[in-house]
């Protein structure tokens, strides 16, 4: 029954009651009350949550309420803050929960109003107290350390270990794997302050342009279950060198000029595969002429025809050092080194694969953040790349599915982009996103870095039911879950009655969280008036197979005849119940006396009662005779299918 229970992707904030369908507690009108003004939670070492509390009407009636006044970040009460709530004589259950995380410890409390929407006078508080005793433990202060782009041996000292919280002390050893990957210390022991770790990664050996990822675990001695990983990642970037005899020594070759007009020649290979850009730059003790060639005096690519003495790079001005130029793999280049002037000197010559950098999203956006199928939402982005690269791909992501943005201002490297969809599109109910962004040289970018931001949230708004009306909540609830839908006339009509037919539609949809999951039906119709072509041919099959309807005889369903309280009772009973051998047979003495033991549907107009689905009218009566309209049938599938 827990499971059937449970409607995917239906969510309602809390289940009202039928106006006029309860028995009051009291006389003189309604009077919001609590279960209690105080809730200590006692001592806590976590997050921890209380569903004790609860709201009640001590007069007669209904009325609305809502929670306010929440200020605590370590407190959230159900249902939500400033939604209204519906109460006539049930208790209203208020989860609250308590997240500690962030405090201290010691004692802590704080507050909440119960009140009625307007004010009047009509509140009560609840202060909520506890005693927190924060976890001692072994913590580091980030799980990943990304180095980028590396040409050779590198450090890192950003790491730390401490003991959340201290005074305890806590004793510690460092376990690694690979050969290219040194942890210093490997063991300690820490109290009150932080131990650094130094990271040493050693590329020696690796294969150039290839990425690298491992990890390292600090564990606290005698307590295997109290660890922490820490991931160490970076690209190994080559760095070439230019020397006369096509050996690469060191990544540089240092020559000298000593007579004006003389000239050195350099060559070195890009290897095979690789299209990356690459740096070259000179620092120079000469005035000196650059010149980039695919052969010895061939095909000049680029020049620089007036490099002070200082640092210089091709295609730059003298104050510049370097020069991206785009090569391709498995070629050999040659460089020219031309002194110039009276000078002579010393000069080096560095030739190194460049380190993309990734671009950067900022400032994303989604407005409106609700709406209903008219509304046109827009999702926006700051994109900037430091390279000057535009985005190869630039993505929104909703709900999973990725959709093209487009500039809207600004350059392609340094510009908004923006996409625009509407509430029709999306479809009903609540929806996610995030901006996913590459720049084409292996760079990407993502807001946020992980998870989702939530948005938007699409309902329908029918003419004929403002949110004053008296079932909005639920009949709202009732197509954000996909389990009703409006007319074609934009109207929700919740006056009309419901037929046999449209509350198999109900059910089964209810059951399944949403029409897609209805399997389409057998091939052969159990009914004769409900062949394979009838719009409500496999909702109404779907109920036969789960043991909820029969017809009236083996071949006749009469779908159009109008649905009756007590057969609405035997609908949402054997849901509930999984059928009809799981409802049980009913109390000695009956709740309602126009429907008393022996009754057809006596178990199941009590069953539903003791599930509060169902309550009697004012009179004492349940009147099994009434037609069930649209909106009692919103009601009654809300409070039958809600998440308890």
């Amino acid at each position: 029954m827990d499971t059937r229970r449970s409607l995917v992707g239906f969510v309602l904030s809390v289940v009202l009651c039928l106006s006029g369908a309860a028995v009051a507690r009291g006389q003189g009108g309604p009077v919001l009350a609590v279960s209690t003004n105080s809730l200590d939670l006692g001592i806590i070492g976590g997050a921890t949550s209380d569903s004790s509390v609860y709201v009640y009407n001590a007069g007669s009636g209904c009325f609305s309420w809502l929670i306010a006044d929440t200020e605590e970040s370590w407190l959230t009460v159900e249902p939500a803050e400033g939604s209204d709530t519906y109460t006539c004589e049930e208790d209203d259950y208020l989860l609250i929960q308590v997240d500690p995380s962030g405090l201290g410890g010691g004692p802590e409390s704080g507050s909440f109003q119960v009140r009625r929407p307007g004010g009047g006078g009509f509140s009560e508080t609840i202060t909520v107290s506890f005693d927190y005793q924060a976890p001692t433990g072994l913590e580091v202060n980030k799980t990943n350390v990304n180095l980028g782009a590396i040409t050779g041996p590198v450090a890192d000292d950003s790491v730390y270990v401490y003991n959340a919280p201290p005074p305890a002390s806590i004793s510690w050893t460092v376990t690694e794997s690979v050969a290219w990957l040194a942890v210093s210390p490997m063991s300690g022991t820490t109290t009150t302050g932080q131990d650094t770790l130094t990271i040493t990664v050693d590329p020696t050996g690796l294969t150039a342009g290839q990425s690298y990822s491992d990890s390292f675990t600090v564990t606290r001695d005698g307590a295997p279950s109290d660890s922490a990983t820490v991931t160490v990642d970076f690209t190994f970037k080559n760095s070439i060198g230019i020397s006369v005899s096509g050996t690469p020594p060191s990544g540089q070759k240092a020559g000298s000029i000593s007579v004006a007009g003389a000239a050195a020649w350099y060559h070195f290979d890009v290897p095979a595969g690789d299209t990356k850009l690459w740096n070259l730059w000179t620092e120079v003790g000469v005035d000196t002429v650059l010149g980039l060639y695919t052969a010895v005096d061939g095909t000049l690519l680029a020049e620089n025809d007036n490099c002070d003495a200082g640092a210089c790079g091709l295609d730059h001005s003298p104050l510049h050092s370097r020069i991206d130029y785009d090569l391709s793999g498995g070629t050999r280049y040659y460089l020219k080194v031309e002194a110039f002037g009276s000078a002579a000197g010393d000069y080096t010559v560095h030739v190194r694969e460049q380190a993309n950098t990734p671009p950067e999203l900022t400032n994303g956006s989604l407005t409106p953040d609700s709406g209903d199928d008219t509304t046109t939402f827009t999702y926006s982005v700051d994109y900037y790349d430091m390279d000057g690269d535009a985005p190869a791909t630039k993505e929104v992501v909703i709900d999973g599915t990725p959709y093209p943005m487009a500039l809207q201002s600004g350059d392609a490297y340094d510009g908004t982009y923006r996409y625009q969809t509407t509430g029709a599109d999306l479809g009903m109910g609540d929806h996610t996103y995030y901006f996913s962004f590459t720049d084409g040289e292996g760079g990407t970018a993502r807001l946020p870095t992980s998870g989702t931001e939530s948005g938007p949230t699409v309902t329908i708004e029918f003419p004929d039911v403002p949110v004053t009306f008296w079932a909005y909540d639920e009949i709202q609830g009732c197509v954000m879950g996909g389990v009703v839908g409006g007319y074609l006339d934009g109207y929700y009509h919740p006056e009309l009655p419901v037929s046999r037919d449209q509350m198999a539609v109900f059910v089964a949809r209810a059951l399944e969280g949403g029409d897609a999951n209805v399997p389409d039906g057998p091939a052969v119709a159990t009914f004769n008036d409900v062949p394979t072509d009838h719009w409500a041919y496999k909702y109404v099959e779907y109920c036969v197979q789960e043991g909820i309807v029969a017809g009236y005889d083996p071949v006749t369903y009469a779908p159009t005849v109008a649905v009756t309280r007590d057969q609405m009772a035997v609908y949402i009973a054997r849901a509930l119940a999984g059928g009809e051998s799981g409802i049980p047979s009913g109390p000695v003495i009956p709740h309602f006396n126009d429907v008393p033991a022996g009754t057809w549907a006596y178990k199941h107009v009590e069953y539903c009662y003791s599930q509060e689905v169902v309550a009697g009218y004012l009179d004492g009566l349940y009147h099994p005779e009434y037609i069930v309209t649209r909106d009692q049938m919103a009601v009654y599938v809300a409070r039958a299918f809600v998440t308890p």
